[in-house]
């Protein structure tokens, strides 16, 4: 078949098409090996190359990546994306019909198929009525359209698959896939190799997290949690990397380490580095609906992981040990200092990217072959 799909090219931080990076490239990187696919994925932010109005525009390749770049003359920015839209309609119509990334691009994908009369496929890698795009007057609702019409949704995670199904859906097929990672990524290292790596002591005891290290998503925790450790643990260093929250610094202490925002290849390093990780969330309408992909990469390295008991991993990880409560900063506390005691590594098998892009290609098929259930 003929595979389109519709999605932003800065995603989690990364550059999707330049990284190769996650969920928006990994499914149709794998649903190549079975279809002619095409992506067009835009890029929202102004950088060099959006002044200068650039695009990739390359067809030689299965996939063939497409990015406009929207830029400060909006209306010109999206006559030209229509163009494109346009343009691969009449060059090679789709069979089907793949979008998501965000409410506004589930919104526009709705609209392309409607236009062109082809099924669709929305793919929801978070809740992104939590996102901030949804506070624009009338997205959400729009947003709740698209999903109503559409012929199949995918999730994240089974707990925002049976959101949607009840806030959104009728009686279409709404399946969960998660997302995860790429092992050649992420693997089990030498502590001591991925600490030299980084310019780390060998022989310090690291605990840390890294990410969106943002008040919303529940670091205040971890920070709280470590300035209550050292009063018992005065030799424990808390490891951090990612973007900052300038209204909630990390703590102002010499065990603290900042790294700042590191390139996604020093990430391997980085968690095998730690003697215990972090998966940290809020019990909100962004932490119940999510699949932090981080706490795979996490596991990957063979760390023990503590995570908040919110969302997927509370059922996933299943042992109190390995679970805090959210906002609960004692908690956190009591149990790192255990699990330094004893350091127990969580067992879980970790899906590939090749068993989820089959998950949806049996989505795919099933449009054509009514029957398929939700899984």
């Amino acid at each position: 078949m003929r595979l389109l799909f519709l999605c932003k090219r800065d995603y989690m931080r990364k550059d999707v098409i330049a990284d190769r990076y996650g969920r928006l490239y990994e499914l149709p990187a794998h649903l190549s090996r079975h279809h002619q696919v095409r992506v067009i994925a835009t890029r929202y932010r102004p950088t060099l190359a959006t002044r200068r109005r650039q695009s990739i525009d390359d067809t030689s390749t299965n996939p063939a990546w497409y990015s406009p770049q929207l830029h400060w003359l909006l209306l010109p920015a999206l006559v030209d994306y229509w163009r494109l839209i346009r343009r691969v309609f009449r060059e090679q119509p789709p069979d089907v019909v793949i979008g998501g990334s965000d409410a506004l691009h589930v919104i526009l994908t709705s609209l392309v198929v409607r236009i062109y009369r082809v099924p669709v496929i929305l793919d929801l890698y978070d809740n992104f009525e939590a996102f901030g795009l949804s506070r624009i007057p009338g997205v959400k609702i729009l947003y709740r359209r698209a999903l109503a019409r559409a012929d199949a949704v995918t999730c994240v995670s089974r707990s925002l698959q049976d959101y949607i199904g009840k806030s959104c859906r009728g009686h279409k097929p709404v399946v969960t896939i998660e997302s995860t990672i790429n092992p050649d990524d992420f693997y089990p290292m030498d502590k001591h190799t991925a600490r030299r790596a980084l310019g780390l002591d060998i022989h310090a005891t690291y605990i840390g997290t890294a990410g969106a290290l943002f008040a919303n998503r529940g670091i205040g925790t971890v920070y709280a949690a470590f300035l209550r450790l050292l009063k018992a643990r005065p030799d424990v260093k808390l490891l951090l990397a990612g973007a900052l929250d300038p209204g909630l610094p990390p703590p102002d202490h010499d065990n603290v380490i900042y790294l700042g925002d590191r390139p996604h290849a020093d990430m391997k390093d980085f968690y095998n580095a730690l003697d215990i990780a972090f998966n940290y969330m809020n019990d909100d309408d962004f932490g119940r609906y999510s699949f932090p992909q981080k706490a795979y990469e996490m596991l990957a390295c063979r760390i023990p992981v503590l995570s908040a008991r919110v969302g997927v991993f509370a059922d996933l990880l299943a042992q109190d040990r390995f679970l805090y409560s959210p906002g609960d900063d004692n908690e956190l506390q009591e149990k790192i200092l255990a699990l330094l005691a004893d350091p127990v590594v969580p067992v879980l098998r970790i899906p590939s990217w090749a068993e989820q892009a089959e998950r949806m290609n049996a989505v795919i098929n099933g449009l054509f072959a009514p029957g398929i259930e939700s899984a």
